[in-house]
């Protein structure tokens, strides 16, 4: 953590670059539970929405 703070401008790059590597994936995961919870065709045909 002390890396994104730091003066250093090469730490502070890769810090804020690991960040968005990792931010991405979250917010693409979050966008499609949204759609999929927005949409309800899971409530409508649940046989076609099993998770096990």
């Amino acid at each position: 953590v002390s890396a994104s703070i730091s003066e250093y401008e090469p730490q502070r790059f890769i810090w804020r670059l690991c960040f968005a590597l990792d931010s991405i994936p979250r917010y693409i995961i979050a966008y499609l539970q949204l759609n999929h919870l927005l949409s309800r065709r899971h409530i409508e045909y649940p046989e076609h929405f099993t998770l096990v």
